[in-house]
């Protein structure tokens, strides 16, 4: 994947992180939305929100380890080990989702 790709990605995931924290905040906060909980786009959106966290981290920490161990072999192993160090990671947090809202 082009480098420009994997920023583009980057940037829309923070722009998730910012909608689906923000129904996250709203949902929990505001007494006249409860209800919102209890739908099942409130899982769905928190499905978005980890898988957003998620690269959005693991791509932040690529460039920065990439800056700091330069040369394309390193890149390599650096962007294949966060990969996935990310999948495990979402795997267990939608399996900790589904057992949370009782889908498993």
């Amino acid at each position: 994947m082009k480098e420009s790709t994997k920023m583009l990605i980057h940037y829309v995931t923070g722009f998730l992180i910012l909608v689906t924290g923000a129904i996250h905040l709203i949902s929990n906060n505001l007494v006249s939305l409860k209800w919102i909980k209890e739908t099942v786009w409130y899982p769905m959106s928190l499905g978005i929100f980890l898988a957003a966290v998620l690269y959005h981290s693991m791509n932040g920490l690529r460039v920065i380890l990439v800056e700091l161990f330069p040369g394309s072999s390193s890149g390599k192993i650096i962007s294949t080990t966060l990969f996935i160090i990310g999948v495990v990671f979402f795997i267990s947090g939608l399996y900790f989702l589904l057992v949370l809202f009782k889908w498993w």
